[in-house]
């Protein structure tokens, strides 16, 4: 992700858009047979866009709301395994006695804004501006805030799962292919980013990324409470509320970044 990158489509604040999303390996494994030498691997990790939201300036903070997250295809792990997808579950297991079926949880591993400007950062990193966050609060009906860097913001997503547990332990999710309906508004928001607001999971989250997870959870840590200091709480009495109703939860531990977040109830976390 960059500055330089040009856009591939323009829109509008609030406008629907439809983003394609390649699975993690730019759809090129079909049967789990190939060698590895056959594969590009700068396909991998694919991010559809930059998306140029008009009237975004440096400065400013999207606002992007995931409206659907539709699955296409078999979902994949460890580039050799295939999984069936139906409507609501990915077939795990159909061995007689140890029949396997997991509910979906469609989430979008990749989603970022252009870094500050000078900066690349690859679409299998994570940081500031978004990026590889593999956080499994970024599903079908969540607002997701990020930073805007460069005009228009450069919005680009990717890596989408069909079921991940958090930390991505094992290296993988369900790695799939779809397409993802969102509408993006540009506001003037103090609000720390990258930022997730989910009313299913009924919590709001701030999202930090460094080499260790102690760095990122310190990070996290440290924003939540300012955050809550800015928006009039007592610092000492903001400290005294994160150790009592916040929980902090890793997001991924695979990436050449770590990230976890910090999440508190809706009712207690200052949108402004």
């Amino acid at each position: 992700m960059s500055d330089k990158n040009a856009p591939a489509a323009k829109a509008k604040p609030g406008e629907p858009v439809v983003f394609g999303a390649r699975d993690c390996y730019g759809n090129q494994y079909k049967t789990g047979s190939e060698p590895d030498d056959s594969i590009d691997k700068s396909l991998i990790n694919p991010a559809t866009g930059p998306l140029y939201i008009e009237t975004a300036a440096p400065g400013d903070v999207l606002k992007i709301t995931i409206e659907k997250i539709t699955l296409t295809g078999r979902a994949m792990m460890e580039k050799k395994y295939f999984f069936d997808v139906d409507e609501t579950h990915l077939i795990f297991d159909e061995t007689t006695g140890l029949r396997l079926r997991l509910p979906l949880n469609p989430m979008i591993g990749v989603i970022g804004t252009a870094p500050k400007s000078g900066t690349d950062v690859p679409t299998h990193t994570p940081g500031e501006h978004g990026g590889n966050m593999d956080c499994g609060l970024i599903t079908e009906g969540s607002v997701v805030y990020l930073p805007v860097n460069a005009p228009g913001g450069l919005l680009s997503l990717g890596d989408l799962h069909a079921v991940m547990g958090d930390g991505e332990v094992s290296d993988f999710g369900a790695e799939i292919g779809g397409e993802v309906t969102l509408r993006v508004d540009v506001c003037k928001s103090t609000l720390p980013t990258p930022a997730v607001v989910s009313k299913k999971a009924g919590v709001a989250a701030i999202i930090a990324s460094a080499k260790t997870l102690d760095e990122a959870a310190t990070t996290v840590i440290g924003k939540m409470k300012t955050h809550l200091v800015a928006s009039g709480r007592e610092e000492n009495k903001a400290r005294m509320l994160l150790s009592l109703a916040s929980d902090l939860k890793v997001c991924q531990i695979v990436n050449p970044l770590k990230t976890m977040r910090l999440e508190l109830p809706l009712e207690l976390f200052p949108i402004n």
